[in-house]
């Protein structure tokens, strides 16, 4: 997982404790704050009741800290006849989302079946019509070789905040992350939820992010943009 830091600023940020047990192996994923034994940590977010959220994993170096093995992709599409799309990458399960541009709404699942790297949309009236043009989200697996072209090798011995037991956390600002639901409309998106494994959603138990939306996915940067400010930040 990672932030797209070009477009991401962050006003406050520091360095906190990772909670006993927790392993945060990324960046961008959602973290909420966590009281074991009296002492105060940070984990990935569960999605569940309760929650409070710290703010988002951000390691400020200039080195690759994690090896991602998923990236987000975004595709945009002339609806052929038949419906049939070819995408570029194979879709993790259950990950993919497509928005009727031409429409202006999303397709619903029982219009759009997935196999393979190919997803086929059936027309709902005018939504999923042929010709009309459309973009897919979706979560694909990324190969070693593929994330040293993009993110360069990992840094030599790992990150340090693995032996020291702590986390750099963006707590404030304006973030790029690619973290979240994909099978979500975030255009249509008004409350921001802590979803499991550190992914952001839109429902559920977990908490709700004191911010919003200011850019959704996109084919140029397949990052969600969110404006946003933690517990006591």
């Amino acid at each position: 997982m990672a932030v797209y830091r070009p477009l991401t600023e962050v006003r406050f940020s520091k360095e906190m404790r990772i909670a006993s047990g927790a392993t945060i192996d990324g960046e961008g994923f959602a973290l909420v704050t966590t009281l074991s034994g009296g002492v105060q940590g940070v984990a990935k977010s569960g999605g569940s009741s309760g929650e409070i959220f710290a703010g988002f994993s951000f390691t400020q170096t200039s080195a690759a800290n994690f090896l991602v093995n998923t990236e987000v992709k975004v595709e945009q599409f002339v609806i052929p006849a038949g419906g049939a799309i070819t995408l570029s990458r194979t879709p993790t399960s259950s990950t993919t989302s497509v928005y009727d541009i031409t429409d202006g709404g999303a397709i619903s699942g029982g219009n759009l079946a997935v196999s393979g790297n190919v997803a086929t949309i059936t027309a709902a009236s005018t939504r999923g019509a042929t010709g009309n043009t459309v973009r897919v989200t979706y979560r694909y697996a990324l190969t070693v070789a593929e994330f040293k072209l993009k993110y360069g090798d990992v840094t030599p011995g790992g990150y340090a905040g693995h032996q020291l037991g702590t986390v750099g956390v963006a707590q404030n600002g304006k973030i790029f992350t690619n973290c979240f639901d994909t099978t979500i409309d975030w255009s249509a998106v008004t409350t921001i939820k802590t979803g499991a494994g550190g992914l952001l959603t839109n429902t559920g138990s977990g908490a709700t992010v004191n911010g919003y939306v200011t850019d959704v996915p996109s084919v140029d940067y397949p990052f969600l943009g969110l404006q946003f400010a933690a517990a006591g930040a």
